[in-house]
């Protein structure tokens, strides 16, 4: 579950429940809904095959209502940017990431004439050998690299 857009009259709450994925606007008693199978087969092609739980990921970009949903799927993690609309509370898939191998961490920014920045940080296992107090062993560094991978026009 997350909140996004601001404040008790123009937020949002989005959570999972069963087969759904429901939007209340904050101090409201109106729930929008949209189904996962929707979402999966109409929407965003690179969720068809989750296996896992899906993650919610606020960008934490003021007053926006941008935000991403995170999957496991059998070809990797798949990723989706969504935007729940200010006047009608409906949930709307912008852009399908695809799918990545690796484990990322993905945030958001807005530019000079507010559009919508987000960026990847991917996270790589690197395995070398080292030697450390004459013994010999395997050791797995994390390396990030920073990627913008889609600059939104809302």
């Amino acid at each position: 579950m997350i909140v996004v857009g601001g404040g008790s009259n123009t937020g949002f709450i989005v959570w999972k429940e069963g087969q759904y994925v429901r939007v209340n606007r904050l101090g409201s008693d109106t729930i929008e809904q949209s189904s996962l199978e929707s979402l999966y087969r109409n929407v965003i092609p690179s969720f068809a095959g989750v296996i896992g739980d899906l993650e919610f990921v606020n960008l934490n970009i003021s007053s926006r209502t941008e935000f991403l949903i995170q999957a496991p799927t059998a070809n990797g993690n798949s990723a989706a940017v969504f935007k729940i609309d200010l006047e009608s509370g409906r949930l709307t898939a912008l852009y399908d990431l695809g799918h990545r191998n690796s484990t990322s961490i993905y945030s958001g920014a807005l530019d000079k004439s507010e559009q919508l920045i987000i960026s990847r940080i991917r996270l790589l296992s690197k395995v070398f050998h080292c030697l450390r107090n004459h013994t010999r062993g395997i050791i797995t560094e994390l390396m990030s690299k920073h990627f913008i991978i889609a600059k939104l026009i809302s």
